[in-house]
């Protein structure tokens, strides 16, 4: 998603250069905190703090599809009972109503 929001943030006329994020990758990799730090500085910058979300509403409906890993426990009994999802990896894939220019995967979260 980095790279979505550094071409969305150099659109608004954001400086981006010093972040290390190609702006054209298809493939990211960094730390969650990495990416915490990369997103709060681009949202700073842009003076949104709800720039991820604004980039998201500029997505065509349907882009993206989320796909999560994780492990599941159960917590209670019988019609209580619920189900609780640590999610230990997820990415956005391209749906075919995605634009094609667009990264094919995008990592939201790894288990590094």
């Amino acid at each position: 998603m980095l790279p979505v929001f550094v071409r969305r943030a150099r659109s608004l006329g954001v400086r981006t250069d010093d972040l290390g994020i190609d702006p054209e990758a298809e493939d990211v990799t960094v730390t969650c905190a990495r990416a915490r730090e990369v997103g709060d500085a681009i949202a700073e910058r842009a003076k949104d703090p709800l720039f991820g979300f604004h980039a998201a509403l500029d997505m065509p409906r349907g882009a993206y599809g989320l796909i999560v890993d994780g492990s599941a426990t159960v917590q209670g009994e019988g019609a209580s009972a619920q189900l609780a999802i640590a999610p230990t990896a997820a990415v956005l894939h391209r749906t075919p109503a995605g634009d094609p220019g667009e990264p094919s995967c995008i990592t939201v979260l790894s288990q590094s």
